[in-house]
């Protein structure tokens, strides 16, 4: 689980470290570090703000008590703003946090996928030595099991 560590000073929060985020991903975890201002607020809200890459800015507000809170996974972001509030009302400045796109940010025309040739192949065997006929006819068998052909190759076909 990725730690993003943020420390909060009295009313301006700071990420510790260089951390970033991948966007989409939900195991992300911030953890706090709080002053002695904030220590009779048990109850606090961490807010998220997640702009960037021509996408309107995006709000999550996650209530949590103690230090550590997961980030809700977030898409099409280059970065996110982290910052907690609580009471009536104290707040802080955000910490901002770098993202970078997940493969199903980007953008892209699916392609078809390509034929296997390996299963082409084998359905067609299959086909031929397991041959399936028309309904009420039946493939004429000998007692091994084996298709029996007539004089030109051909299977023999019989009707119900």
């Amino acid at each position: 689980m990725p730690v993003i560590p943020v420390s909060v000073c009295g009313l301006c929060a700071e990420a510790s470290g260089f951390p970033h985020a991948v966007n989409g991903n939900s195991d992300y975890t911030v953890q706090f570090t709080f002053d002695n201002m904030w220590a009779d607020f048990p109850e606090k809200h961490m807010q998220v703000r997640a702009s960037g890459c021509g996408a309107s800015p995006v709000l999550y507000d996650v209530p949590f008590t103690g230090n550590t809170v997961p980030l809700p996974p977030v898409y099409g972001a280059a970065e996110i703003e982290i910052a907690v509030y609580a009471g009536n009302i104290r707040t802080a400045a955000p910490a901002r946090i770098p993202c970078a796109a997940c493969i199903t940010d980007l953008q892209g025309e699916p392609r078809p996928q390509p034929v296997n040739v390996y299963d082409m192949l084998m359905d067609r065997l299959n086909s031929i030595l397991n041959p399936r006929p028309a309904q009420g006819k039946f493939i004429l068998c000998d007692a091994e099991g084996f298709i029996i052909l007539d004089s030109s190759g051909s299977m023999i076909v019989v009707k119900e």
